[in-house]
């Protein structure tokens, strides 16, 4: 039978092991237990002077080795290498693949240690025993030396290559069905310690199985892995963990407020005086931990005038540092409100306690424990106040997000619950067993050895990623500050870039609310875009087979209150002279940054001219050529558009390299129309209109005056989507230069199916390209009566034959009684 873990250039068993290091953080790592330390290894004679003394002693690799390392392995989690196992009856060539930087090979001796338990320490009885091996080998390069040794490679800029030899003579300890080539390494080397052992079999090896799961291999594309490919795809696994850990090792900022005296301030004294957020921040705010890394955004008055939201922003760029809340809510009696008996019960989340004990507790735990500690859910509140409310909570083990949800015990309108009564805390990092480190739905038993299972199925059974191929584009929100504006943009952009899927059916978005909420404040753009602050939004498959990340932010250059309403700006029209691409340009981009200045717009922050190119290919024609120049807003404060007519009066236009100026067709991002029509006619309207508008709407070039149709070619070419029914055609339909407009041509993709038989009327029906919907209409109209004419007297005389034949029919045989 066929092994795939035997080598067939070798004849020998591979085996993916891991090597784990932790033994040697309570162990020293030689033989004879001279040298405790890498820092005393390094400081040997043999070894390089300039050795990074502190790398060595902290990850106990061996010399000249580097590898990947997960998030905490110098705290709780496992720390070692994947390795490349092997044993060999005599010896074999070493044979280097490849470039390599250099290749050191390592002495290895099995020795109790001092828990009596077996591992392989590095041996120096006499001396360090590594040797450095030369780069260059061939047939001549035999090694026979019997033993355990550690080979190791560097290729330049990249980790180690890890190869662990066995070198023992074939009857030595074992029966036949033991000895190389029918052992595995583990087979021979045992190690009570688990200092070696099968990587799949390790808690490092079931995670790093799950992540090969979900990423789409099979079990037995697993087990059949080589170490080059298993590597490449274990750079991925630790990238996902790192990428994990660093979005989600959060530190949460409390900021705390002072109290203010009774009677202090009227309403707007206060709402004056703390427009200054410098100067609320100072007299406002106590001192709390981290407290340089927030800032004051907004002072705004509740609704009831019986205290004041404070809004906050992290001035940081560190991503792991995310606000406790935001507002926080400040009781404060106004002198000029009358006091009424209304009780406020203010809530202010303690979001570190879920996030420690998130950190301290598996999973499966999480919930028990939070529900045992429930006074910790926030802080500040009394006895009489947790009294009267009641908590309900939402948790998905998949997307770990923890929603809390307050009510009132029972309803009444003179308590009112402040600064708001739904909560969303993301928790990412729990206390896992390594093989709960990916999705439950992708997990399977890693020790069970599938790939000799004859009724395994060729895929894995884990359910697919319906997230699988797309990546979300960042979503920006240009300076919106309402929540639900900012709810229904988020799932406008979603639903586009999420094509084929459906909302509320196949996915959900878990923390729409929280991340509208976190992102209504809109952040001033820094000088560097790896300061901007971005929320995570996390999209879950309903029925649990896929997660998607996205980004939203909500960066502008200036902050508007109120919406500006570009309608209600009118710019005069602007004629000129411009006698070539870039003064066109160069005009246009002035006249209209200096006339919306006027009005506290910036060009190219708040606004942007929306058709700039089409308008500058068609100003190119001059000789007094009119184009309408669109303004749209950047800033989406900015709302509707504005126009204004530019007019260039040059008599020629000239390219950048001095030729007369035609519109490239070839520069067209062409597109695909699909259709479902029997009648030709209508078919060549359709292509026609739907061509004609999408060039009009995309480049502003009309038919007729920028380019045209060869009407026989059209004709001829539509005639070859007629031959079959129910089966798809396509062809491409090209569209001409004028002379003196534009050059060259472009092609469009039509397709079309028949579920009718064909009715081919191109050359009855006269072809009149409008220009504007008046005369599409009217076109449409006499078409169709042409139409008419032609399917009356078809339809008259097939039904003429209908009644001949049902005539017939009934003289044969009812008539006659033929059967």
């Amino acid at each position: 039978m066929y092994d795939a873990s035997i080598d067939p250039k070798t004849g020998t068993k591979k085996q993916l092991v891991w090597f784990d290091l932790k033994p040697f953080e309570e162990e020293p790592i030689f033989i004879d237990n001279k040298y405790e330390t890498f820092a005393d290894w390094s400081k040997h004679p043999k070894w390089n002077e300039e050795i990074d003394e502190e790398y060595y002693a902290d990850t106990k690799l061996p010399y000249k080795s580097r590898t990947l390392f997960r998030p905490g392995w110098d705290e709780d989690k496992p720390s070692g290498f994947i390795a490349e196992a092997v044993v060999l009856g005599k010896g074999g060539l070493k044979q280097v693949i490849g470039e390599t930087e250099n290749f050191t090979l390592f002495k290895l001796e099995k020795t109790k240690a001092h828990n009596n338990k077996y591992l392989l320490k590095y041996s120096n009885t006499n001396t360090i025993n590594s040797i450095d091996q030369i780069k260059e080998t061939g047939e001549t390069s035999y090694f026979s030396t019997s033993g355990i040794w550690l080979f190791v490679s560097n290729a330049p800029n990249s980790i180690s290559n890890f190869k662990l030899i066995l070198i023992q003579e074939p009857g030595e300890k074992n029966s036949d069905s033991k000895n190389p080539p029918n052992s595995y390494f583990t087979d021979n080397v045992v190690l009570d310690s688990g200092q070696i052992q099968p990587l799949w079999k390790t808690t490092t090896g079931a995670s790093f199985y799950n992540y090969l799961i979900s990423v789409g291999l099979t079990d037995k594309e697993i087990y059949k892995l080589n170490y080059e490919d298993a590597m490449e795809y274990y750079k991925g696994y630790i990238e996902r963990l790192y990428y994990r850990d660093y979005f989600n090792s959060y530190i949460s900022i409390a900021p705390t407020l002072k109290t203010i005296a009774d009677d202090k301030f009227s309403v707007d004294e206060f709402a004056n005086r703390y427009k200054n957020t410098k100067l609320a921040e100072v007299e406002l705010l106590s001192d709390f931990t981290n407290k340089d890394k927030v800032n004051i955004s907004k002072v705004e008055i509740n609704p009831d005038k019986t205290g004041a939201f404070i809004y906050f922003n992290l001035n940081t760029v560190e991503e792991i540092y995310m606000l406790n809340q935001n507002p926080i809510f400040m009781k404060i009696k106004f002198k000029d409100i009358k006091p009424t008996n209304n009780q406020i019960i203010n809530l202010e989340l303690n979001r570190q306690y879920f996030i420690d004990t998130a950190k301290h507790n598996y999973i499966k735990d999480f919930m028990t424990q939070i529900w045992q500690n429930k006074k910790s859910w926030f802080n500040g509140l009394t006895d009489e106040e947790f009294n009267k409310l009641n908590f309900t909570t939402d948790f998905s083990y998949l997307t770990k997000l923890l929603t809390i949800k307050v009510e009132l015990v029972k309803p009444d309108s003179n308590i009112a619950i402040m600064p708001y009564k739904i909560f969303s805390i993301p928790l990412n990092v729990f206390k896992i067993s390594e093989i709960d480190n990916f999705d439950e739905d992708k997990k399977k038993n890693p020790n069970h050895n599938s790939a000799n299972d004859e009724d395994e199925p060729n895929k894995s059974q884990t359910k697919a990623n319906i997230f699988a191929n797309i990546t979300l584009k960042t979503i920006e929100l240009n300076g919106l500050n309402d929540v639900n504006e900012i709810k229904n943009f988020i799932i406008s952009e979603i639903k586009k870039q999420i094509q084929g899927l459906e909302l509320d059916k196949d996915y959900q978005i878990k923390n729409l609310d929280s991340v509208a909420f976190e992102m209504s404040l809109p952040q001033i753009r820094p000088s560097d875009n790896k300061y901007i602050h971005n929320a995570i939004l996390v999209i879950e498959a309903i029925n649990g087979r896929g997660i998607l990340y996205g980004k939203v932010n909500n960066v502008v250059f200036h902050v508007f209150e109120h919406e500006i309403n570009l309608k209600e700006i009118e710019i005069p029209d602007f004629s000129f002279e411009a006698g070539n691409l870039s003064e066109i340009r160069e005009k246009i981009t002035r006249y209209t940054y200096e006339k919306l200045l006027q009005r506290g717009l910036i060009l190219g922050q708040d606004v942007e001219i929306s058709n700039l190119e089409n308008a500058v290919r068609n100003l190119a024609k001059g000789k007094g050529f009119k184009q309408a120049v669109v303004i749209k807003g950047i800033n989406r404060k900015v709302v509707n558009l504005t126009s204004y007519n530019a007019i260039n009066n040059a008599k020629i236009v000239v390219d950048d390299n001095g030729k007369q100026f035609l519109f490239d067709l070839m520069s067209i991002k062409t597109k695909k129309f699909s259709y479902k029509e029997n009648v030709l006619s209508k078919l060549r309207d359709k292509v026609i209109t739907d061509i004609n508008e999408y060039l009009q709407k995309t480049y502003d070039i009309k038919y007729g005056i920028d380019w045209d149709f060869d009407l026989n070619e059209l004709n001829n070419s539509l005639r070859l989507l007629t031959n079959e029914k129910n089966i798809l055609k396509s062809i491409q339909i090209k569209i001409r230069p004028i002379a003196g407009s534009s050059k060259n041509a472009a092609e469009f993709t039509i397709e079309n199916i028949l579920n009718s038989s064909v009715i081919d009327d191109l050359d009855d029906v006269v072809v009149e390209l409008p220009n504007n919907n008046d005369d599409i209409q009217k076109q449409k109209v006499k078409n169709k009566k042409l139409l008419i004419s032609i399917l009356a007297p078809l339809g008259l005389i097939t039904l003429g034959i209908g009644i001949a034949l049902g005539w017939f029919i009934k003289v044969r045989y009812f008539d006659k009684k033929i059967k």
